[in-house]
């Protein structure tokens, strides 16, 4: 900060997240000669990337949401949900502050638009990031979950004495298998493990490819516990489920079926 005639009277510094510093990484503010000062001496507010600042809080008002650079992220959900484009609805700037800016707390990223008058996130390139980020990702998990059974019977049951836990086949899910009848999934030994899940025709049959197909978890949602763990369940929705929503609705289910391929290592006969 300067006076009218240009003489600085007080700095700021700040540490990755907008935190303002006194430039020996603790919390504070600096003087004209650079030393290190508890409060600004002119009470000043407007600090990082122009939020409004509040000593009592630490947090930063940015008009429609609170930041809090100690947690490096917004306090609040982002008003539009899932519809931004982010899998974390507290995410701030991208994750990304040194290249973006949010004044008001509602920034649109480029490959992440939301346009309030109908046309939506751009799907397309949010598919295309999530498949550029897997094709530098390790795949060796795909090689770690066991192979989906071609058959399961009328009514379907589970496979015994396979070396693998499996779930009970329940009834599929036609938003995420259109066609299928039932699907099952594989319970990993570890939790956030990766699993299988298989989808089966009505006759019992295993779907080996297309849309009706079950897809493997890099995150299985039951994480070696039957009933379900929640941690696991909210990674499996934000690394295998938020894809597919992705790619399905930009009409590029072949992209997401190419990092997450249906399995048929049992050679079973093509079906449909």
């Amino acid at each position: 900060m300067a006076d009218t005639t240009g003489t600085v009277q007080e700095r700021y510094a700040y540490d990755a997240y907008g935190r303002p510093t006194d430039g020996s990484g603790n919390p504070g503010f600096l003087t004209p000669s650079w030393g290190s000062r508890a409060t600004s001496a002119f009470a000043w507010i407007y600090l990082h990337q122009g939020g409004r600042y509040d000593t009592t809080s630490g947090l930063y008002n940015f008009r429609n949401r609170d930041y809090s650079p100690t947690l490096g992220r917004w306090m609040e959900q982002d008003p539009i949900g899932f519809s931004g484009g982010f899998a974390n609805l507290y995410i701030y700037a991208g994750n990304n502050a040194p290249r973006y800016t949010d004044p008001s707390g509602l920034l649109e990223i480029p490959g992440y638009r939301y346009d309030p008058f109908g046309s939506g996130p751009n799907y397309a390139q949010l598919c295309k990031n999530w498949a550029a980020s897997e094709e530098k990702a390790d795949k060796s998990w795909l090689n770690s979950i066991p192979s989906c059974p071609c058959d399961v019977g009328v009514p379907p049951k589970r496979p015994q004495g396979k070396g693998y836990l499996w779930l009970d086949p329940e009834p599929a899910d036609q938003k995420y298998h259109p066609g299928a009848s039932s699907c099952m999934r594989s319970i990993p030994g570890s939790l956030y493990g990766p699993g299988q899940q298989c989808c089966y025709d009505r006759g019992g049959k295993l779907i080996t490819h297309g849309a009706g197909a079950g897809t493997p978890d890099k995150t299985a949602p039951y994480g070696g516990w039957p009933n379900g763990n929640p941690l696991s369940i909210l990674l499996h929705y934000f690394e295998d489920v938020v894809p597919f929503i992705w790619c399905s609705k930009a009409d590029m289910l072949d992209v997401y079926l190419k990092y997450r391929p249906p399995d048929n290592s049992c050679e079973c006969k093509k079906n449909p």
